[in-house]
């Protein structure tokens, strides 16, 4: 579907597919991704490689994954992963993306996405030209959550006050569990 005007800017919006996987408990490589995708896990953890990234997602979590032409993987760590998963193409003339990794949406942004993702997957078999519009439409509300909100959650940014201490002091032996305190998570939390 074709939106003629958005900030001055043409838009272009389709809903290719969707699908509910559950991935198999190994490494899958991916070489090429052509689509953008919103998916929830709704059992299980996967953990995504990007390039030199390892970014682990967890049950409930919302993602969303942009197109990029590079070879990366994830594996699906826990019996009976699933997930709800939409693909979708979307392009806005002019417009930086601004994300070329596997990035967790949360706060306001997140429920609105997994309450988008469940309404295009109850309108998924329809074939009328109004689902196809609400469809669209659906997926131009999440992209603007996801360009416009402060409550995108980066890889690593739970861990950042570990990173950042062990940057700033690479002499001083400092114990995973401090580390971990440091980032008000726990041990096992953070060791994953």
């Amino acid at each position: 579907m074709d939106f003629l005007q958005f900030s001055s800017n043409p838009i272009s919006i389709r809903c290719s597919s969707t699908i509910l996987y559950t991935p198999p408990l190994e490494e899958i490589t991916i070489k090429k991704r052509y689509n953008f995708s919103l998916f929830v896990i709704l059992k299980g953890e996967l953990i995504y490689r990007y390039e030199q990234n390892l970014v682990h997602f967890y049950e409930n979590d919302v993602i969303f994954l942009p197109a990029k032409s590079v070879i990366y993987s994830y594996e699906a760590i826990s019996e009976g992963t699933t997930i709800k998963q939409i693909f979708f193409d979307f392009s806005l003339e002019g417009a930086a993306m601004g994300f070329d990794h596997p990035t967790k949406i949360t706060g306001i942004a997140e429920n609105t996405i997994k309450n988008t993702i469940d309404r295009i997957f109850d309108i998924r078999y329809s074939n009328s030209i109004d689902a196809s519009i609400e469809a669209s439409s659906l997926i131009l509300k999440c992209m603007q959550q996801i360009l416009f909100s402060d409550k995108v959650e980066e890889p690593h940014s739970q861990i950042l006050p570990a990173i950042s201490r062990i940057k700033e002091n690479p002499d001083i032996d400092i114990s995973i569990k401090d580390l971990a305190a440091l980032c008000g998570i726990s041990e096992s939390h953070f060791r994953r």
